[in-house]
């Protein structure tokens, strides 16, 4: 565990704790927290289309709200009300102390399933879609695989749509990989990050935030969900989601024999799995292009990979695709929503 707690942070407007996100449930056993942005009309959860986003590292949910409320108001234009969700993880928590930020990313997706599958049951009438973002991808992946290939294939049928944004479900083991992985692991990496975090959060005991753009809040540690809205960072690497060796070591073949995406295979080559649409960048050393090529020889012909790079079909503004960390870059968010509203509405229009 860390001795000091994790500075809070709040939810922007219009979004709300739910399920078991909120303070009295932050320090049970599962502690993660699920944020809510709900319908505009006044309907009951049951009655309206569910999306549920899970982040990557280093699993910051509020990171991921102006995303969801742009996927929320395409949604909301195309197929109806519906309910869009950011499911956090247990080894971060924005509203109390951890009580323990060790726990291995394999129980970190078991608690995110339980949570995913309340939701299924909640949105079992319209369906619950996921978005799986880096890291994320791979939680979704292997609640995926469960209910689908180990426990409940029933539930499949509820899924419209499995998004898998930038998937990093393998440890290529290259050498950015391996860079980033052996300076993570250092013992000096989360003080050096906590000392970054208290400089721009304006210095221990001082209530003080930076105005920065979305674009800095990896240098900055603070991001902006609105216009003059700031949300603190809460020194995510206190609580991030893996370090760099176990990373590493779960997700490599190499370390972990079965690992990688040759794991995710059964899924993928299922019939009784939801649809996919993979969506994948140009330089992305988390989520090469090498391993969509092997996702896509998984795939069958109703899924989708797209490629954001490319001019015509991805999401290039200005000359420029998206990087990893899209949901840090306002500039990417309405059109990588609406890519996905889109697919999820064609879906949903299939199985009527």
């Amino acid at each position: 565990g860390i001795a000091r707690p994790v500075d809070r942070i709040g939810l922007p407007e219009g979004w709300r704790w739910d399920r078991q996100g909120g303070p009295s449930s932050a320090r049970s056993a599962a502690r993660l927290e699920v944020l809510a942005f709900p319908a505009e009309s006044p309907v009951d959860a049951p009655e309206t289309l569910g999306v549920a986003i899970v982040p990557g590292n280093p699993g910051v949910p509020q990171y991921y709200c102006h995303f969801g409320e742009h996927l929320h108001r395409e949604l909301e234009a195309l197929v109806g009300p519906t309910t869009v969700y950011v499911v956090g993880y247990p080894n971060f928590v924005t509203n109390s102390e951890p009580e323990d930020v060790g726990a291995h990313i394999e129980v970190e997706a078991e608690s995110i399933s339980t949570a995913l599958g309340g939701l299924h049951r909640v949105h079992r009438k319209r369906g619950l879609a996921l978005f799986g973002h880096s890291i994320g991808a791979w939680v979704v992946a292997q609640h995926l695989l469960g209910i689908v290939v180990r426990d409940q294939p029933e539930v499949a049928p509820s899924v419209p749509l499995a998004v898998f944004a930038m998937p990093y479900l393998e440890f290529f083991g290259n050498w950015n990989q391996r860079l980033v992985s052996i300076l993570a692991g250092l013992p000096v990496y989360g003080p050096l990050a906590r000392l970054i975090t208290s400089a721009a959060d304006g210095g221990a005991g001082l209530d003080l935030r930076l105005r920065v753009p979305v674009r800095s809040v990896q240098e900055h540690g603070a991001l902006r969900h609105h216009e003059g809205d700031v949300v603190p960072a809460a020194a995510p690497l206190d609580g991030h989601v893996l370090d760099g060796e176990e990373r590493g070591q779960r997700l490599s073949p190499e370390a972990t024999p079965g690992a990688g995406l040759q794991e995710f295979e059964p899924l993928f080559r299922s019939s009784k799995r939801p649809p996919v649409l993979s969506l994948v960048t140009r330089g992305d050393i988390w989520s090469p292009e090498c391993h969509a090529e092997r996702l896509r020889a998984m795939l069958s012909d109703g899924d989708d990979v797209v490629y954001l790079a490319n001019e015509t079909s991805g999401c290039v503004v200005q000359g420029r695709p998206p990087s990893h960390s899209f949901v840090l870059d306002d500039e990417f968010l309405r059109p990588i929503a609406a890519l996905v509203a889109g697919r999820v509405a064609q879906e949903l229009a299939r199985k009527r």
